[in-house]
């Protein structure tokens, strides 16, 4: 059993999915270093991802992680030392408020920051972080956990019906912009003859691909719906869990695909759902590893052994145990 003597650390997770693993990655690493808790549970009316309904922590993963709910969050409102303290008692009001942008508190009309300082062991029982930002410590959470058996075996048959080989590209063009057009007449010399994998959250962005890559084969890991060009995350118009787990197929596609060829967007860098694919790609060992739960016969088409190295971790551990909350002091 993991020390717990240091308090709870409540992580909101917001934005995407790259933003919402490179913030659990930071507050997984202070919860591990000041022996806390750790609660996961995406911000109500954000973009945040609920990562414990898809990924479940292997044992001995450095600290007791627990999905948020309802009648946690009751429990919560009992300390009054909280970090920030403007959210004493008000842990399980934040569905009913509006999300006001990544660095506000979800208390409607405050312009507190919804953070901490990680630089710093705090006192409080309580201490709550809700921001985004991205970066490549998303790679450490996933090093973490494997997806949970439904979905791994999901993701398994999906992958292994693409088969063969493939090259791969991933198109951000929604919320941030990329000149596919002249980045596909770049490559289009490379890919003759090749399989080519492409994952984007812009429809006519694939439906242009299948028409202008005539000597290549064109293959999909998900469907994508038409959003009119706006973005998938966080918009109430189509069904989240489905964008989730379409999300989670695709950044595995990638990751198993022989090369997969970047571009960035408008705003002069890569979209952070393309660097975790990166990162993930470089890691045969952890795809392998998130994998764990998929059927044998997937994991050998996919050149993994038939049978994980690892056992699958254990989905029970990740429910909330009350008895181990530690009293409040007042």
């Amino acid at each position: 059993m993991h020390s717990v003597t240091g308090g709870i650390l409540l992580c909101r997770t917001v934005i995407g999915l790259n933003d919402t693993l490179q913030q659990l990655a930071r507050c997984w690493d202070y919860a591990i270093e000041h022996q806390r808790i750790l609660i996961v549970d995406p911000l109500p009316a954000s973009f945040g991802v609920p990562v414990l309904r898809y990924l479940v922590p292997f044992v001995g993963s450095g600290c007791v992680v627990w999905a948020g709910s309802a009648h946690l969050y009751r429990a919560l409102n009992r300390y009054d030392n909280v970090v920030p303290p403007d959210l004493a008692g008000q842990v399980d009001q934040s569905d009913r408020c509006q999300y006001r942008g990544i660095r506000r508190l979800w208390k409607r009309r405050s312009t507190t920051r919804a953070t901490f300082n990680f630089k710093t062991r705090h006192d409080a029982e309580l201490i709550i972080h809700a921001r985004g930002g991205g970066g490549e410590r998303s790679i450490t959470t996933l090093s973490r956990m494997a997806f949970r058996p439904e979905f791994a075996r999901k993701i398994g048959a999906a992958l292994s019906g693409l088969k063969s080989e493939y090259l791969a590209v991933h198109i951000r063009n929604t919320d941030m912009q990329t000149d596919y057009r002249r980045f596909f007449e770049s490559i289009r010399p490379q890919l003759e003859g090749q399989r080519l994998l492409i994952c984007s959250d812009d429809i006519q962005c694939k439906n242009y691909a299948k028409k202008y890559f005539r000597k290549t084969e064109v293959i999909e890991s998900t469907q994508t719906p038409d959003t009119n060009g706006a973005a998938l995350h966080g918009n109430p118009e189509f069904d989240q869990d489905a964008h989730t787990q379409a999300a989670f197929t695709d950044l595995m596609a990638l990751a198993m695909a022989k090369e997969i060829l970047v571009t960035e967007t408008d705003r002069s860098r890569l979209s952070g759902f393309s660097r975790l694919a990166l990162l993930l790609h470089q890691d045969r060992q952890l795809c392998d590893q998130l994998l764990t739960s998929a059927t044998g016969a997937d994991r050998v088409r996919l050149g993994f052994s038939e049978h994980p190295t690892r056992e699958a971790p254990n989905a029970d551990l990740v429910r909330p145990d009350l008895n181990l909350l530690p009293k409040p002091r007042s």
